[in-house]
């Protein structure tokens, strides 16, 4: 029961209101400039740093003495302390490795020693003791209901006959208010924390399954293998798995389980939690008032609402809930067939584009190639191309073949096929009017420029005497 070691810590890693860590927003691939996104980087890099060296060094002699390790770590930060690509302390066949199996708050010292308390002990009680505590509980809650709010007598005062009428209806104005806001406010009962007992451990096992996605132990537990004399017992499990499992899990977001499974992008849990009476039309605690189907995460999850809606139209009030239409099995197809053809055709896109840009690529490379070449000619032999281009085009086809064979040389006119380049940089000019001096041709006045003076220094090197 001593506590050994303990650290609590927190980083600026999370921007306000917005949640989520500033990884996964650049994941998604939208990569924030600015200097608060910048802060969150290095505060994130610099948590992750200290956990590692925190639980790999400096507590390693204590962990290794542990026979059960439980964790609570969020998905996207799991390789900070389990082994995978990366090194972390633990490795992911580490057989002491447990998940906490029950709902845990803000990781603080107090709820680390909470949640210490609860794996380390076990509660049992007697039949009666579960009858008396069951009633005491029913008794808490209708006297909760039950009890009135005071409120303070105005003062009268002496008026017209007029001004009573008015004063009247004033009142009944306000009383509608008052009754109205009461009525938005929410009853402490919608919230588990109004749960104890097996009531607690049962949502905590089904929030556990929802959590890691256990499809099978989830329908075990809506879903109990019940005898046939035990119909009424049956029907009563049944009320109090609908009740457990539309509670509120905490009091800042409102979230139920439909929208917690819906978040992380759980389709079966959404289904076996619709199957039993997870209710689609209650709404979050927010400002925007959030409903489960537009809290899903893709858009497959919120065709499964709208095959739900299909399948069992009169569960639930869909109006409520804001499910835009059924979606039908039928259409389902179509709609995956049109989706397979859409992907046919950007692939044929894909392919036709790839095929453009490979061929671009070879004229690119040949074009490269020739203007290499002849860069590599003399004057005197660009010369002797353009007089042997145009003796060719003059020829028969057949003797073509036969003059290049004769020549041999490196500037035939048939491994060239453009002939009117720049004589300095060796660019195309067919489609340009050249500038010229004498019977060179140039692509701009830099090249002219720069071929006049390096046809001074060859000139200059000739005449200077030896």
């Amino acid at each position: 029961e001593q506590v050994v070691v303990h650290k609590t810590f927190h980083r600026y890693v999370v921007r306000a209101k917005r949640g989520g860590v500033q990884s996964q927003h650049d994941s998604s691939g939208k990569h924030a400039k600015s200097a608060g996104a910048n802060i969150r980087r290095s505060q994130e890099a610099m948590f992750r740093e200290e956990i590692k060296s925190l639980i790999g060094a400096d507590w390693k002699a204590e962990i290794d003495q542990c026979s059960c390790v439980f964790i609570r770590v969020p998905q996207y930060n799991k390789s900070v302390l389990i082994s995978g690509q990366n090194p972390a302390p633990f490795d992911k066949d580490d057989t002491r490795l447990r998940t906490i199996p029950f709902m845990t708050f803000r990781p603080t010292f107090n709820e680390v020693k909470r949640t210490h308390n609860l794996l380390s002990r076990v509660e049992q009680y007697d039949k009666d003791f579960l009858h008396v505590l069951t009633k005491y509980e029913t008794k808490i809650v209708e006297s909760a209901k039950e009890k009135p709010k005071s409120k303070s007598k105005p003062k009268k005062k002496k008026s017209s006959p007029k001004t009573e009428k008015k004063s009247q209806n004033m009142d009944t104005k306000v009383e509608l208010v008052e009754v109205e806001k009461e009525v938005e406010r929410p009853i402490q009962d919608e919230f588990i924390q109004s749960l104890s007992g097996d009531n607690l451990k049962l949502f905590n096992e089904i929030y556990t399954c929802c959590m890691t996605n256990n499809v099978v132990k989830l329908r075990q537990l809506l879903n109990p293998l019940m005898d046939q004399e035990n119909k009424i017992d049956a029907e009563n499990y049944k009320l109090k798995i609908e009740k457990l499992i539309n509670k509120r899990l905490n009091k800042q977001n409102g979230f139920t389980l439909l929208h917690l499974c819906s978040q992380l992008g759980f389709g079966e849990c959404v289904w076996e939690l619709l199957m039993n009476g997870c209710d689609p039309s209650i709404a979050d605690l927010s400002h925007g008032k959030m409903l489960p189907y537009f809290v899903s995460q893709n858009k497959g999850l919120r065709d499964l609402y709208r095959r739900f809606m299909h399948d069992y139209p009169n569960r639930y009030d869909y109006g409520a809930a804001k499910i835009s239409e059924p979606l039908s099995y039928e259409k389902m197809a179509e709609k995956m067939e049109k989706e397979k053809e859409k992907k046919k055709m950007k692939k044929q896109a894909r392919k036709e584009r790839e095929a453009v840009e490979k061929e671009k690529l070879s004229r690119e490379q040949m074009e490269e190639n020739e203007r290499k070449l002849f860069l590599s000619l003399t004057d005197q032999e660009k010369r002797q191309l353009l007089v042997d281009r145009n003796f060719l085009n003059l020829m028969p086809v057949n003797d073509k073949e036969e003059l290049d064979t004769i020549t041999k040389a490196k500037y035939s006119p048939q491994k060239i096929r453009v002939i009117s380049r720049c004589w300095y940089c060796g660019v195309d000019m067919s489609s340009s009017v050249p500038f010229e001096y004498f019977d060179y041709k140039f692509c701009t006045t830099k090249c002219l420029k720069a071929h006049r003076q390096h046809q001074q220094e060859i000139k200059n090197l000739s005449h200077k005497p030896k």
